[in-house]
């Protein structure tokens, strides 16, 4: 049997669904069952989980190395044995502190009674949550990681076990704008204004407002019940403000003693609403993302399964690269670079060699057509790997003739998706010594370069978001998205290029049969013979391109839901 620390992840694969009034059911184990087992720990959790706690409240921070860990305060030195700042050290030195000797030194517990416990990663946490449908987790951070934090829970399909909760609007809303659907719990003081509140909550979408009890009124109950918005209260933790709350209505309540409130809450004939799961699908394998660098290349894995190699190395590709991207099992779907004589279409065999962001023109420099270089320079930030998660940055110079015409900061972030993976490309162009143009042509921006048997003119197809197919009707016309797809290997794959609506312009899609698909914001003219596109950058500024790029796979004759991938692209 496969551990539940092991890289892969099995979660049910289909969407749950909450039944209406699941906000109602909030005896919330605050940090876990912290009365009995030490704070936001994996016993505390699983205690948690044991006594039929409705919700689980914990605190997140983010290490130095980019893990995201639960834990309340931002040193150790309330909890542990070591006095470490969480944001400063990596995991690796934090799981070296043990988080229970406070909670020994408070209850005069032994360490045979009370054992060394580590630090928890947020993804260990939810893994526990997910092998039950009784049991929820909110989520507190406790620094600005909600991003990370919301990627996460989407990477491992853990939405329906998951709320968010704090008193940092700032937090609490880009948590609804990133997850729209994952419930928030805004916590207020015991003296704030609840009007003012209310109307913040309804303008968010906040499902509750959970205030400290000292500040609980009937009639501040009755405002936040009549405003159409779930009201909780933190921390309680007598056995006379739990009948009190209760006895108002109540419905959430943060408590270090989940089994004392469930007791007295009991007699009120509050019922927990189970989360319902679709079992149709069955499971569904989220894995670890793998960055592994060797000479000159990046081998990027999911679940050990190699499906991509960055390259920042080539004698005779002058830029870097991504080749061999697969599916996550293992279907190759861009072309073997270099070509196989016999076996591939072999035009283009250095221009077209998998993935690519390039320009033929860029301050009169030609980078599609291999005639320049780009030098890569670094990492700014080391690859790192994670659970349904991993990215690294790069620093490149554009030079022509000995010249360097800019720099390029490159973010390249890859996500497990349901039905594969998004590989999302960010590039910053700036220049400190003088200004620069990108031209107008049909070579610009982001391309593939498809493997043989997915060509058109092989049996594939290419699909826009408005319905076009193929070259003829998807060349030079503007669209969200592009995809090329087919069947291969017994499964229908394809890989879609998802230009962000934030770029400075909408893109056209150089499509061609053969094999090649480019996402261009640049060709106005080569595209409408319209007037000639001159996009300059001044000296010191910044030009920023983001672009996803959705490889998937699929049983033959399913399909999967690009318009919904788009959706989530644009809303992260």
């Amino acid at each position: 049997m496969r551990s539940l620390l092991t890289t892969a992840i099995l979660l049910l694969g289909a969407a749950s669904v909450f039944a209406a009034d699941f906000l109602s059911n909030g005896v919330t184990a605050h940090r876990g069952n912290s009365g009995d087992f030490p704070e936001n720990t994996i016993p505390a959790f699983q205690s948690g989980i044991d006594v039929e706690s409705d919700w689980i409240e914990f605190d997140i921070l983010r290490t130095k190395d980019g893990q995201l860990v639960v834990i309340h305060d931002q040193t150790t030195k309330r909890v542990g044995d070591q006095d470490l700042v969480v944001a400063e050290s990596t995991y690796q030195e934090l799981a070296k502190v043990d988080v229970a000797t406070a909670f020994r030194r408070r209850t005069g517990k032994t360490v045979e009674e009370c054992p060394a416990q580590r630090i928890p990663l947020l993804r260990d946490v939810l893994l526990l949550v997910m092998k039950q449908n009784r049991t929820r987790v909110s989520i507190q951070p406790k620094m600005d990681c909600v991003a990370d934090a919301a990627a996460l829970v989407k990477a491992m399909k853990a939405e329906r076990w998951v709320g968010f909760n704090d008193g940092n609007l700032e937090y609490m809303a880009e948590v609804k704008r990133l997850a729209p659907d994952i419930p928030v719990f805004w916590d207020r003081g015991k003296d704030t204004n609840i009007d003012d509140d209310i109307a913040v909550a309804k303008k968010h979408g906040f499902e509750a407002l959970v205030v400290h009890h000292e500040g609980i009124t009937p009639e501040k109950v009755r405002k936040i019940k009549a405003a159409g918005i779930e009201v909780g209260a933190w921390t309680v933790n007598d056995p006379a403000t739990m009948r009190r709350l209760l006895d108002i209505g109540i419905e959430r309540i943060y408590t270090d003693h989940p089994r004392l409130l469930l007791s007295l809450k009991a007699p009120q004939g509050f019922k927990n609403v189970e989360c319902e799961t679709d079992e149709d699908r069955g499971l569904v394998e989220i894995a670890d993302v793998g960055v592994q660098q060797g000479d000159g290349t990046l081998g990027i894995t999911i679940g050990g399964q190699l499906i991509a190699e960055y390259v920042f190395k080539d004698d005779e590709v002058g830029r870097p690269y991504f080749r061999h991207l697969r599916t996550r099992s293992g279907v190759q779907v861009t072309r073997n670079h270099p070509p196989v004589k016999g076996q591939d279409l072999d035009d283009h065999p250095t221009m077209h060699p998998g993935l690519w962001l390039a320009f033929g023109d860029l301050d009169g420099a030609d980078f599609w057509r291999n005639k320049e270089r780009v030098r890569h320079v670094g990492f700014l930030e080391q690859p790192k790997g994670g659970a349904g998660i991993g990215s690294f940055t790069v620093r490149n110079i554009y030079e022509s003739d000995g010249r360097p015409i800019c720099t390029e900061e490159c973010e390249i972030t890859v996500t497990v998706q349901p039905d594969g993976y998004l590989l999302d490309w960010a590039s910053t162009f700036r220049s400190e010594q003088s200004g620069f143009t990108f031209g107008d042509q049909e070579e610009m921006g982001l391309g593939i370069r498809v493997a043989t048997p997915l060509a058109v003119v092989k049996g594939g197809t290419i699909t826009d978001s408005v319905g076009r197919n193929n070259g003829e009707q998807v060349w030079g016309k503007q669209a969200d998205w592009c995809e090329y797809s087919g069947a291969l290997n017994g499964r229908h794959v394809g890989i879609v290029l998802l230009p962000h609506p934030q770029n400075f312009r909408r893109s056209w899609f150089h499509a061609r049969d053969y094999g090649l698909l480019v996402a261009n914001p640049f060709g106005r003219n080569a595209f409408t013979k319209g007037e000639k596109s001159q996009t300059s950058v001044d000296e010191g500024d910044g030009f920023r391109l983001r672009f996803g790029v959705l490889v998937y796979g699929v049983p033959e004759g399913e399909t999967s839901d690009i318009a919904a991938a788009y959706r989530n692209y644009v809303a992260k």
